[in-house]
């Protein structure tokens, strides 16, 4: 499968799965089984488990899950019941992925991943009770969330029927996540700002080379691991 391809995939799926788990109205309290985590593929990151200092057997582990989830987005088709299947499937091999490490290690993982993307974290339920978001400023983030959807759905169709991997594209799905973000952060107040700066720790930053977890090499072969 086309890494390209594949990326754009695990993008317009978690695009989904946030939105799906903003609009539940129950919905798991800790982070650590919230959908929105999208642990196992930043476990897959050598950034992350650099960070983690994840061990030798460990990421043996991680490395068995991936090529599990890869299994499952390489057969699943494109129909709603296929996304739904391998959304499900993703839940799984979150939770599978996050059991492999210690507790220290899920801490800082769900500050990672709320370094990561301050868009996700802030459709989580557990950070939104942490900082007492407001129903009227839950209502500011969708509008910011609707406003930006559009846009980068057109960039991952643009992405996934790119031959090559456009590196322009990518700037701009970058560039629009960057403006998601603070538009996002915008809505909060001064106060709910330090709060979400205490509850992702220590400053966690990406290697810009490692745009997702899973990488694939050209149509017929995969790449090597992150």
């Amino acid at each position: 499968m086309n890494k390209i391809v594949f990326s754009t995939s695990i993008a317009a799926l978690l695009l989904l799965a946030v939105t799906a788990g903003a609009q539940r109205s129950r919905q798991a309290a800790d982070p650590l089984k919230e959908r929105s985590g999208n642990y196992s593929s930043l476990l897959a990151r050598s950034d992350v488990q650099k960070d983690l200092k994840v061990t030798k057997e460990q990421k043996a582990k991680i490395d068995e899950l991936q090529k599990g989830l890869a299994a499952a987005f390489e057969n699943g088709g494109g129909d709603e019941s296929a996304r739904s299947s391998i959304l499900a499937q993703v839940a799984q091999h979150d939770q599978k992925a996050v059991a492999i490490l210690t507790k220290d290690q899920q801490a800082r993982l769900v500050q990672i991943s709320l370094w990561m993307s301050v868009s996700q974290a802030l459709t989580r339920r557990s950070t939104r009770a942490a900082l007492s978001i407001t129903r009227d400023q839950i209502t500011q983030l969708r509008a910011v969330q609707t406003a930006s959807r559009g846009e980068r759905q057109k960039l991952f169709e643009a992405q996934a029927k790119s031959k090559d991997e456009d590196k322009s594209i990518a700037k701009q799905l970058q560039a629009n996540q960057q403006k998601l973000d603070a538009d996002m952060l915008a809505v909060l107040t001064k106060e709910q700002r330090t709060k979400f700066d205490k509850l992702r720790g220590k400053k966690f930053t990406p290697d810009p080379s490692k745009l997702n977890g899973l990488r694939f090499g050209g149509r017929g072969g995969r790449g090597g691991g992150g």
